[in-house]
């Protein structure tokens, strides 16, 4: 039992339509029923008619970008994979790509526990699920954020180590200490982000697709994960005792809708911009740049030009609270930046799947299948700035392993 091959699982349309449904159809659904208006104290649901219109025209123009792509990928079983420029098969290229993934893990880990000990938080910690070892806060600040950005390269370092190290259970062992890490830390959609890599990397390097039961469970899977996450996460960062007494079903569905009731802000949004305050105007997108200028070179940076969304309507950051992707493009440039951006989200989600499946560049399947774990973050957390920082640091090892494998191995050899 398999899936119609007319339709593919790992078409990033489907997940971000089930997201999309999730949060904004399920979710203000189960609201309704509980007769729910207002989150710590604000009410939003008087904003539900105005908002709704908003998002179904920013999918709208979603569905129309994905569609706009000319080029079709169609699932074929056991298709042959045809390498493109780089043969994978080189055992010297292979061994390369080991001393590279294992070199970039390396630096990545050492970079994150770094941070980690600055701010007061033990490997042991780190490494236990906060059961071992202490956290005791002794500096924060955003001087020492650059450090953990390294974090995301352990990523497709992993993935390599997985797919070419000859060595599977040490290269198993870091892919579990990094999914660990993220657990420990209560960062639940870079979790998200390293476990899905590997299964899609997995399957798509196979030419296979998972059945419906595989599929199913690793929905269940996913359900209870953000669930058990949701309950012990402040327990987890603080290193405190996990008390699986308090794990029952109504407490986990009440920690899975507090990640999917992320459409009360963009309603708030809605309402409160621009009748009260005006758009953005760009400036995240600016930020993308500011982020990356050195504090040496601009000693009083400012953490972010301007303000966010949470700070404008309600005064504070609501403890790191967050809305979809929908929102940061109204909040920027209003109607028309979710046309515009909405458009581009589906035509570029579209083609980067195209593209990867199309030309079948193992290297390229890795970029998909980190791309495409990411997806859940990227369209659960509407942010430029924090776009970018991922996505650098994800997807650069592997652009920079690519480069300089071509610059390496193919001119010299093929």
């Amino acid at each position: 039992m398999g899936w119609n091959k007319k339709l593919d699982l790992f078409d990033p349309f489907y997940l971000i339509s089930a997201l999309y449904i999730m949060i904004f159809v399920y979710a203000p659904w189960i609201w309704m029923i509980n007769a729910k208006t207002e989150y710590q104290g604000v009410e939003v649901m008087s904003q539900l008619p105005n908002a709704t219109l908003v998002f179904n025209l920013g999918y709208l123009c979603y569905v129309i970008g994905a569609i706009s792509v000319n080029k079709k990928t169609k699932f074929i079983k056991n298709q042959k994979i045809n390498y493109k420029k780089i043969n994978f098969n080189d055992e010297d290229i292979r061994i390369y790509i080991v001393k590279f993934a294992t070199i970039v893990f390396v630096i990545s880990l050492i970079f994150s526990f770094l941070y980690y000990y600055l701010i007061g938080r033990s490997i042991l910690s780190l490494l236990s699920l906060g059961q071992l070892g202490i956290t005791q806060r002794k500096r924060t600040g955003t001087g020492l954020y650059f450090l953990i950005c390294f974090f995301r390269s352990a990523i497709p370092a992993s993935v390599l180590l997985v797919a070419y190290s000859k060595k599977k259970k040490a290269s198993w062992i870091c892919a579990l200490i990094l999914a660990d890490i993220c657990i420990s830390t209560g960062s639940r959609n870079l979790a998200i982000t390293v476990m899905l890599s590997f299964f899609v990397f997995y399957y798509i390097r196979n030419n296979k697709r998972p059945n419906y039961v595989i599929v199913l469970s690793l929905i269940i899977f996913f359900y209870v994960f953000i669930g058990f996450i949701g309950i012990f996460r402040a327990t987890i960062k603080a290193s405190q005792n996990i008390n699986l007494s308090a794990v029952n079903s109504d407490a986990l569905f009440d920690a899975f809708m507090y990640n999917a009731e992320i459409f009360y802000p963009f309603y708030n949004v809605i309402g409160y911009i621009p009748k009260y305050a005006p758009y953005h105007y760009g400036l995240g997108i600016v930020n993308i740049f500011v982020q990356f200028i050195p504090r040496i070179i601009w000693p009083g940076k400012p953490t972010m030009l301007g303000n966010t969304a949470f700070e404008v309507m309600y005064g504070n950051s609501m403890g790191g609270a967050a809305y979809p992707n929908i929102g940061e493009y109204y909040y920027e440039f209003g109607i028309l930046g979710v046309i515009i951006f909405m458009y581009f989200t589906g035509y570029i989600m579209k083609q980067v799947y195209n593209n990867a499946l199309i030309e079948k560049d193992e290297l390229k399947l890795i970029l998909f299948s980190i791309h495409f774990g990411y997806i859940v973050q990227f369209i659960c957390r509407g942010h430029f700035a924090s776009w970018a920082i991922d996505y650098i640091f994800m997807l650069g090892p592997i652009f920079l392993l690519r480069h300089i494998l071509i610059k390496k191995f193919v001119k010299s050899k093929f």
